[in-house]
């Protein structure tokens, strides 16, 4: 069993080397070390495992760091404090959050590392400065860069506060919405299973209709003199509506509030909202914009508030910190982040594409679930079906009725 180990151990090294992830080979190579120093068979390893004092120091010292590490470079848990995502994640899920993926970004300053911060809030002569950066932006890397579909956790570009959304558009793509669909590069996206929009079901008949909805468990509300209900559904969901017996119409509801004065980047010039935006390009490290009044409108604010560069316009030309120039080129990349409840979610439509710097980690597996106790119900425990699917290092399951789907441990990314 101890060979079996240590030659995987030496496998995922070699690997690691192969896709140059260095640090994460470097850290493999010390647990091989380690589990070495504590199996051999060798003189000097036996010699160094009877001075006990030695060994219990040194393991309670790597308990500490290895917990430390773990919330730094591999795994962190996060509750969910919105709607935004719902149904594909709930207010109150706990979701484990994989650093590994993209690469895990390193601290900003000691309160940003785990148990290390407590050592420097109980410091007498030390006064609590959470939002000062003492380093700069450093990620190690990931596996993988972030891609269309992800669900990511990222620090809000203004507030920092911890938010979690689905990554629409990536750096260099072309996005647009059109009447509510995401078409990027000039394809339509086809939607995640747990999209949905603020609908308008009218009907002829109310209690029929208010029972069709109940079996389906979609939420609506009527409002008072009026024909037809509300609710979040997705489309498919409405497509089947439309087919069903006293429902007139299921659509996304065309009466909602406009939204064109909140949506970024919140100019009177560019009169987009939530369902008809863009075509906005979306800015890549390296990526070259010529400067004139329409793209200083769309790119000024992400340029001073991350690069760090105001863009003034001077007579018949536009000056990057007061030096005349006619074009600018990006020196991040940047992403674009939605919900999936479209209609009710503070996103990249509000305040603008997520800088890389911002991103924490791929969400891909939920921790706990406050409706996990509706699968034990006899009439959905009867129909389980359950399908798991393997990617490095993050299981993902689905579990499904042959009513409508149910969630389960995962399916969100």
């Amino acid at each position: 069993m101890k060979t079996i180990i240590r030659s995987l151990i030496i496998v995922l090294f070699v690997l690691h080397l192969i896709l140059s992830i260095w640090w994460m080979a470097i850290f493999l190579a010390f647990v091989w070390f380690v589990f070495w120093l504590s199996s051999s068979s060798a003189k000097i390893s036996q010699k160094f495992r009877k001075q006990t004092v030695v060994v219990y120091s040194l393991i309670l010292t790597g308990a500490i760091l290895a917990a430390i590490l773990f919330r730094v470079l591999f795994f962190s848990v996060f509750m969910i404090p919105s709607g935004s995502m719902e149904r594909t994640i709930i207010p109150g899920d706990k979701i484990w959050v994989n650093k590994l993926v993209y690469g895990p970004r390193l601290p900003y300053s000691p309160y940003e590392i785990p148990w290390v911060n407590i050592l420097f809030w109980l410091a007498e002569d030390k006064k609590p400065d959470v939002e000062k950066g003492w380093w700069g932006y450093k990620r190690l890397k990931g596996y993988r860069q972030p891609d269309r579909g992800d669900v990511a956790v990222f620090n809000h570009p203004k507030s920092k506060d911890i938010f979690i959304k689905r990554i629409t558009a990536i750096p260099g793509d072309t996005l647009s919405i059109n009447n509510g669909r995401v078409v990027v590069n000039q394809v339509v996206q086809k939607d995640a299973p747990y999209v949905t929009y603020f609908a308008r079901v009218e009907h002829d008949n109310y209690n029929l209709v208010r029972h069709l909805l109940d079996s389906l468990n979609i939420k609506t509300h009527k409002r008072m003199h009026s024909d037809h209900l509300n609710g979040y559904m997705t489309r498919k969901e409405m497509e089947l509506l439309s087919n069903c017996r006293s429902v007139i119409s299921a659509e996304i509801e065309p009466l909602r509030p406009d939204t064109a004065w909140r949506v970024y980047p919140k100019r009177k010039q560019i009169l987009w909202n939530i369902d008809n935006y863009g075509p906005f390009v979306i800015p890549q490290k390296g990526m070259q914009i010529t400067l004139n009044r329409h793209t200083v409108l769309l790119y000024q604010q992400i340029i001073k508030q991350f690069e760090g560069v105001e863009i003034k316009e001077s007579g018949n030309h536009f000056a990057v910190n007061d030096i005349p120039f006619e074009t600018y080129t990006f020196t991040r990349n940047y992403y674009f982040v939605m919900g999936d409840n479209r209609h009710d979610s503070q996103d990249s439509r509000y305040f603008g594409p997520v800088p890389e710097s911002e991103l924490i980690g791929k969400a891909p597996s939920l921790f706990f679930l406050q409706i996990m106790e509706d699968l034990m119900h006899p009439e959905y425990s009867k129909h389980l079906i359950i399908k798991v699917e393997w990617w490095l290092f993050q299981p993902t399951f689905e579990i499904m009725t042959v009513d409508h789907f149910k969630r389960g441990i995962g399916i969100i990314g």
